[in-house]
């Protein structure tokens, strides 16, 4: 079953591009983790946040980059139980591995939760770091750093740290891009994710986003997201509309903030401020 999803979440992406011509860069295949591609030659800064959809662009050999959920907050309600979440830090951290794959890790370093109920007792529970963290690998597939469009796999997997009640789970994201007229961009992904819990049971979760980007004046950029996930196990699906603003200093920090709103009752909605910058 997992098998048969994520090679279905290939062949979709390879159609939505089917008829664009591959470019590349050929010339930047020299540098890699140990031999730095000059700054002068290095494509624009293209994080993984704020939004669901993940770029298809990799970061530049030898460089590291860094995109935190400085702050963000979480609100989800279920029966009578509501639940408040406030996370520090989730950090990702990438490496360029090659001019065409990075690797990542993604650790959340902290977290505090509150659980109130109708007649029951509020509850706190504060986690520190480290909680369970994700290893990635992006391979871009092409688009890096030519062409109007782009389509990368990234591959993951989710490992539980020791001072955690989480079980090992994974998956694969397939983002793709395509540059529009008038500074507008677009974006798509597909994931599917095989998840599991103490009690040894298990389900796989699919989702699809699809985004508009529109640059404007004076370093600003605005998105706007739909976000829908499906729980094989639990027949459950929620639906998001996502939307938020970036801010570039220069071409190697931007600042972010935004928030991921459910539609459907039980989706949680949250409000976030975040940062990437490269090195």
């Amino acid at each position: 079953m997992k098998t048969l999803i994520i090679t279905g979440l290939l062949i979709l992406s390879f159609h939505l591009i089917r008829g664009q011509t591959i470019v590349s860069d050929t010339s930047k295949k020299v540098y890699n983790l140990f031999k730095a591609v000059p700054k002068d030659r290095m494509r624009g800064m293209d994080p993984d946040r704020p939004g669901m959809t993940e770029s298809a662009v990799t970061l530049d050999a030898g460089h590291i980059q860094f995109e935190s959920d400085v702050f963000k907050i979480t609100t989800q309600k279920q029966d009578e139980f509501k639940t408040i979440q406030l996370d520090y830090n989730r950090l990702n951290v990438k490496i360029g591995l090659t001019n065409s794959t990075d690797f990542q890790v993604i650790v959340p370093f902290y977290n505090k939760k509150r659980v109130k109920a109708n007649g029951v007792p509020e509850r706190v529970e504060n986690v520190s770091s480290f909680q369970d963290f994700t290893l990635r690998i992006k391979q871009n597939l092409w688009g890096n750093d030519k062409g109007k469009t782009s389509l990368a796999i990234i591959p993951f997997v989710v490992i539980p740290a020791t001072n955690s009640e989480g079980v090992l789970a994974g998956g694969i994201a397939v983002p793709f891009a395509a540059k529009l007229k008038n500074k507008l961009g677009f974006r798509a992904q597909a994931k599917a994710e095989y998840q599991g819990n103490i009690s040894g049971e298990y389900d796989t979760e699919i989702s699809n986003s699809y985004t508009i980007q529109k640059e404007l004046p004076s370093n600003f950029e605005v998105f706007i997201e739909t976000f829908d996930t499906y729980s094989l196990k639990d027949k459950q699906f929620d639906s998001f509309i996502d939307g938020g603003l970036v801010y570039s200093i220069g071409d190697n920090l931007k600042l972010d903030a935004g928030l991921n709103y459910g539609i459907t009752k039980q989706s949680e909605k949250e409000y976030y401020f975040g940062l990437s910058f490269r090195l």
